[in-house]
């Protein structure tokens, strides 16, 4: 299951202690490892601002991080952004994050240190994939 892999990069997280990889990278490594993407090197760190809501609490790095995975998957019309089964998948995700949530943005929905959250979401993309 893709949780069995978020909770590998989520091992060192515990409330007030940095670490190794924030919510977005946790989403688009894990989901890159489990779904096999292909991703590896300078394209996994394209996730690294976009957590903590892209540094300043808007947009989850959940949302985020698992917009990158989809996309590296199912952007596959010209241009990639007119993909229709993208667009499908991202709004399953947003619509289910904000059933589940109650919104999309991480000063809305974080927790001490958002752990339950992206193992939720984990779910959801699991639902949409």
């Amino acid at each position: 299951m893709l949780k069995d892999v978020v909770m590998k990069y989520t091992e060192d997280w515990a409330p007030n202690h940095p670490h190794v990889y924030n919510c977005a990278e946790v989403m688009l490594r894990s989901i890159n490892e489990y779904y096999d993407l292909g991703l590896e090197g300078d394209s996994l760190k394209l996730a690294a601002g976009f957590g903590g809501g892209i540094c300043v609490e808007s947009t989850c790095g959940i949302m985020t991080g698992s917009v990158m995975a989809l996309s590296a998957k199912y952007a596959n019309s010209e241009p990639p952004h007119k993909s229709q089964e993208l667009t499908d998948k991202v709004k399953g995700l947003a619509f289910r994050m904000e059933e589940e949530f109650g919104s999309c943005d991480c000063r809305d929905i974080k927790t001490d240190g958002c752990v339950d959250l992206i193992l939720r979401a984990a779910e959801f993309i699991e639902e949409i994939w």
